[in-house]
């Protein structure tokens, strides 16, 4: 082979060379890029948690000055953190004592109240507890906020509220809980009206007057659950008729000698087996055996 031969094919394989190399480089680059492709939202993800955490372990620092700034923070985002649970409910039982009264440091704790994981029964203790500490004007802003926390539980509060009044309780803020309608709002109608009959002229008329706003209150609503106990039945007897009507649809098309039932020949061509339906296990399905094991399995 003669020297120019040598040395095209020297210059030939330096080429190829160069050529896999540019190759494997950008295979490299589109392999990085693909991986960073299929995970895009890694970096926010991962951004985003470190974010809830930060704001979340600020919040619940009723040191840090900017605190209720982030507890605006955490209620424009919705968090819930069960960290939340012992700094508020230390701020509320502690801060609420006569010697440590502080009105200021118990407003942020309502406020971040709805993010703790505290169950809805411990949440109203520690808040009835305070309502009852609120005494005097100067607290009067603090007692509507602390109403209005109670008021998001209204079973559990009328369950309080009558129980002090079963003990003899009737003191004017506890009647002002009163306007919180609750299961146990009814029987406090007798306790109320028990009370008034054994007060002065003055104050038992002024009873009255809150036994007739009760009435009124409970009235209302009990008009309001039996309308929602109304639409619910109305409901489930609209689902039941759909469920009948398809049922029939159903049947028509395999009921071969139209009785109005299937038996076994003719249930078993269907592509699921309704053998289940068949509710008083005598081999044959009814319509309305159908409708309702179809009721069953849309739960």
């Amino acid at each position: 082979m003669s020297r120019k031969h040598i040395l095209a094919a020297l210059t030939w394989v330096m080429l190829c060379g160069q050529v896999a190399l540019a190759q494997s480089d950008s295979s490299t680059e589109s392999t990085e890029s693909t991986e960073q492709d299929a995970n895009p939202s890694s970096v926010l993800s991962e951004v985003q948690e470190e974010f809830r955490e930060f704001v979340c372990s600020r919040a619940a620092d009723f040191s840090d000055p900017n605190q209720i700034s982030l507890i605006r923070l955490v209620t424009q985002r919705k968090f819930v953190d069960e960290r939340f649970n012992q700094p508020v409910r230390q701020v509320i039982e502690t801060a609420a004592k006569p010697d440590q009264w502080d009105i200021d440091r118990i407003s942020r704790a309502l406020e971040l109240l709805p993010a703790t994981t505290l169950k809805p029964a411990d949440q109203v203790e520690i808040l009835f507890r305070c309502y009852l500490r609120c005494s005097g004007k100067q607290d009067a802003r603090l007692a509507r906020e602390l109403s209005h926390h109670l008021g998001r539980f209204p079973n559990q509060t009328s369950e309080l509220v009558k129980q002090r009044m079963s003990e003899g309780d009737f003191q004017p803020k506890l009647l002002a809980l009163l306007s919180i309608v609750g299961e146990s709002s009814e029987d406090m109608l007798p306790l109320l009206m028990q009370f008034a009959k054994s007060q002065p002229a003055e104050t038992a008329t002024q009873a009255l007057f809150e036994i007739d706003r009760l009435i009124r209150r409970v009235s209302d609503y009990k008009r309001r659950n039996g309308t929602m106990e109304e639409k619910r039945r109305l409901a489930a007897e609209d689902r039941d008729d759909k469920l009948i009507h398809y049922a029939e649809r159903i049947f028509q098309r395999y009921d071969g000698n139209r009785d109005g039932k299937l038996d076994e020949s003719e249930y078993s061509a269907m592509l699921m087996s309704p053998v289940a339906a068949d509710a008083n296990r005598d081999g044959i399905i009814t319509v309305t055996e159908y409708a309702a094991w179809m009721a069953t399995r849309q739960r």
